[in-house]
């Protein structure tokens, strides 16, 4: 909408700082849907649930990509519009992570990949397509 392009930045080992309690997914799921915040049920330090100002000891790492270009702004961008824009945004992501996992998290978390969900329920672009994307090209 403003023309702005993105900066891509991966925050590695942000979900080592906490364990996240199972069982709770419907109702994260269902709150979300409702207010469109999500809290999911965590322990930290001392096995506190909840505990956001103490989390798990481990090293945070913060890498960034070179920014998305957006283009020109649009007033109101068609819903295709952004589906393009975020699927090289997702390209840029996914090469961050993929250059830095194996020197910012612990190998055992660097090796089960890094996993995309959409909490619009859209499908996640295979890595083909923004491949593609990002090289500017058209998938069709």
């Amino acid at each position: 909408k403003y023309g702005m392009d993105l900066l891509p930045v991966y925050i590695f080992n942000e979900n080592q700082m906490f364990h996240r309690v199972d069982g709770f997914e419907q109702l994260t799921e269902s709150l979300y849907h409702k207010t469109g915040f999500c809290m999911p049920p965590v322990t930290a330090k001392f096995g506190l649930p909840l505990a956001a100002l103490l989390p798990l000891r481990t090293e945070v790492h913060v890498r960034w990509g070179a920014p998305v270009e957006v283009g020109a702004a649009i007033e109101e961008p068609t819903d295709e519009q952004v589906e393009e824009l975020f699927v090289k945004y997702l390209a840029a992501l996914r090469k961050i992570f993929t250059q830095h996992a194996h020197e910012c998290l612990p190998p055992s978390v660097a090796a089960r990949g890094l996993t995309v969900i959409r909490l619009d329920g859209r499908p996640v672009p295979p890595e083909d397509l923004e491949f593609v994307a990002a090289v500017g090209g058209s998938a069709s």
